[in-house]
């Protein structure tokens, strides 16, 4: 020490010790972002910082707490930085603060060379601090397979698919990157496990290992090494009530048109008691207040999140980096709408909206911007088939008229009528009830209106293409309307005609043109709002859930904007009762007959529509197999119409037909969004 004081002050500093950086307190120092959206904003590189990866900080704490052997990130591509803002500072922070050779492995040798230029080797020529690492002479740089430093380090950057390529090296730090892009190693299982034993005999607080990628299936390896880790999801609060909450998309809000939801798409509030739209807008101040909270055992956010929207109570959640799970090893689950610089919220409306139809389409969807991992769906063992639905045609019912045996005459017997409202027409179902027994005869189905492609192509503005859906739809609706005012024929089995029936119920979907539905329903209703004519929504309630199918025609909901009333029905369970209801052979109690002279471009029309959907017993979902399932929507309709007419269905508990007097069924569940076409 006597000796040291001969020296100047900042020479005797070169001789202390230095204190060792985290990786988030070294990144701000030295790690340049090169290349994503940000770039555009801030010129050629923009420097890391917690203030702008405000979610991505915790993870990278993550890496240096001695609590953690391994870190697992599992998010959407693209949109999260999931390499450039974790992956390149723990390498860097190896080589240039640790002085350790790193390893970073990618799905091939040619993809992780690839991610060195492009990548790893731009972020550090834009650091002055980092640059004089890279060797001026080719020759000392090393291979594609190991990169040479000139304070004496290395990066290994090899391929997944190699064993050769993973074998004879050692690192303390490793990086997966892009996991489920990983095969198998012939006799060695998973590179992911066999790039943990390159750590060699470095002691485990040295080591730090990452898992990098997004989902596939809840099968694949890195969903398996998230599912065990200390998982945990990042959680934001409500600009108006604090409530924090998972940004989920089923509670986005949008129309069924692209071009409107681009324009306009929000998330309504998991509290139920909140009326705040929370928007894209909102999302870089929310942001900045996130929380990252590690999910029990016993509950699956992801995979199963709970009906209405996922909250915690921060008081008294599991915050980072507390956690129940007795584990080594921490996940971490971002999807892509927590990703403030990329596509909208309403941008990402607009793509599932595109996807509709093409069910491996709405499954990438899934997987890579909500990042849920799929479950290929059990097979419905209950599905009727179009063939098996057309054998329910019976002799001596015929097209438009109500059996006699129905006993709407007698008034065992109610004739209920719903309507699917489409983007400028209509899709509408008769349907006769026996009270006492639940049989059922379809009467009618069809559409009023056709599809306005051609037109709405050559329409300037949304506004135009609205106004002329809203016309329409209204037009359409009239001509429903002018049919239950004529009423239907009751014909006796020797085909005498014996009275006119008309219908108890007309439920018409308002899930879409609300207004325009609520305001015919109130005008046939002679100016009130309750009455024969009502607007329902399908809810997105569970078909597990509690949500009945019909509370009832006393418990409506009334829109915040405009003040009127609506009704909602659980969709979801109704479609298992009709189902069930289609695998009752004709003629017994609860059985549903189709005419035998039904003609046949509607007969197909509605058994195609009503096997639309298949139901996934594993998961408690519908899959929808054909986007044309118009008549199913109207089928389950069918469903609450029979409830409020007091129809005894064999296929449903009585706790169903009275459901319990809770209100706010659908309140309660309302944040999980309207429903979509």
């Amino acid at each position: 020490m006597r000796q040291l004081e001969l020296f100047e002050a900042d020479e005797r500093a070169a001789f202390q010790p230095v204190e060792p950086l985290r990786i988030y307190e070294w990144a701000p120092q030295f790690v340049q972002i090169t290349e994503g959206p940000l770039i555009g904003q801030h010129g050629t590189s923009v420097a890391w910082s917690a203030d702008t990866f405000p979610l991505q900080t915790t993870p990278m704490r993550a890496l240096d707490d001695p609590r953690w052997s391994r870190v697992c990130l599992l998010t959407a591509p693209q949109a999260f930085g999931k390499t450039l803002s974790t992956a390149v500072p723990t390498l860097l922070h190896g080589v240039q603060h640790r002085q350790v050779p790193v390893m970073y492995v990618a799905g091939n040798a040619d993809l992780a060379n690839s991610q060195w230029k492009t990548k790893i080797k731009p972020a550090m020529l834009a650091s002055p601090k980092l640059r004089s690492l890279i060797p001026d002479n080719t020759d000392l740089a090393g291979n594609r397979l190991q990169r040479d430093f000139t304070n004496g380090t290395c990066m290994h950057t090899v391929g997944s698919e190699s064993i050769g390529n993973l074998s004879a090296k050692t690192s303390p730090v490793i990086i997966c990157d892009d996991v489920q892009a990983y095969g198998t190693l012939p006799k060695l299982g998973h590179p992911a496990d066999y790039a943990a034993t390159r750590t060699g005999s470095y002691p485990l607080d040295a080591i730090t290992m990452v898992y990098i990628g997004t989902a596939t299936t809840q099968e694949d390896w890195l969903w398996q090494a998230m599912a065990a880790s200390a998982l945990f999801v990042p959680f934001l609060p409500c600009p108006k009530c604090g409530t924090y909450q998972m940004i989920e998309f089923d509670r986005f809000v949008f129309e069924p048109d692209p071009n409107a939801a681009i324009a306009e798409t929000w998330m309504r509030c998991a509290n139920a008691k909140c009326d705040r739209r929370i928007t894209f807008d909102d999302l870089p101040a929310i942001l900045t207040r996130h929380v990252w909270a590690s999910m029990p055992p016993d509950e699956q956010w992801v995979t199963q999140p709970t009906e209405g929207g996922v909250t915690i109570d921060r008081d008294t959640a599991d915050l980072y980096p507390n956690t129940s799970r007795p584990t080594h090893a921490a996940g971490f689950w971002c999807n892509a709408f927590y990703w403030p610089w990329g596509r909208t919220w309403g941008e990402w409306a607009a793509e599932w909206l595109l996807r509709a139809g093409n069910p491996d389409s709405r499954q990438d969807f899934q997987q890579n911007v909500q990042v849920i991992p799929w479950v290929e769906p059990s097979a419905d063992e209950d599905a009727m088939t179009a063939e098996e639905i057309a054998g329910h045609a019976v002799t001596g019912h015929h097209w438009k008229t109500v059996p006699a045996d129905a006993g709407v005459q007698d008034g065992d017997g109610a004739v209920v009528v719903t309507a699917d409202v489409q983007a400028g027409y209509v899709w509408y179902l008769v349907q006769a009830w026996q009270r006492s027994n639940g049989r059922s005869w379809v009467i009618e189905a069809g559409k009023f209106g056709r599809k306005l492609e051609s037109i709405t192509r050559e329409l300037p503005t949304k506004r135009d293409r609205t106004e002329l859906y809203k016309s329409r739809v209204m037009q359409a609706l009239e001509g429903l309307w002018r049919k239950e005012s004529d009423g239907w024929p009751i014909v006796a089995p020797t085909g005498e005609l014996v009275g006119t029936a008309h219908a108890s119920w007309c439920l018409i979907d308002c899930g879409y043109l609300r207004e325009t539905v609520q305001m015919f329903c109130k005008l046939r209703n002679g100016g009130q709002a309750r009455g024969k004519w009502l607007p329902v929504e399908g809810s997105q309630a569970k078909a597990r859930g509690k949500a009945p199918v019909w509370p009832g025609t006393t418990r409506p909901t009334r829109e915040k904007k405009t003040r009127r009333l609506y009704w909602e029905c659980n969709t979801n369970r109704a479609k298992l009762w009709v189902r069930d209801i289609l695998a009752i052979p004709p003629g017994e109690p609860g059985s549903m007959a189709l005419p035998n002279d039904m003609p046949a471009k509607i007969r197909d029309w509605y058994c195609k529509h009503l096997c639309a959907e298949e139901w996934d017993a594993g998961r408690g979902t519908w899959k929808v197999v054909s986007r044309e399932n118009h008549l199913l929507d109207a089928e389950a309709m069918q469903m609450a119409g029979c409830l409020a007419a007091d129809v005894r269905l064999p296929v449903i508990a009585e706790s169903e037909h009275q459901p319990e007097p809770v209100t706010n069924w659908f309140a309660q569940q309302k944040g999980r969004g309207r429903r979509r076409k």
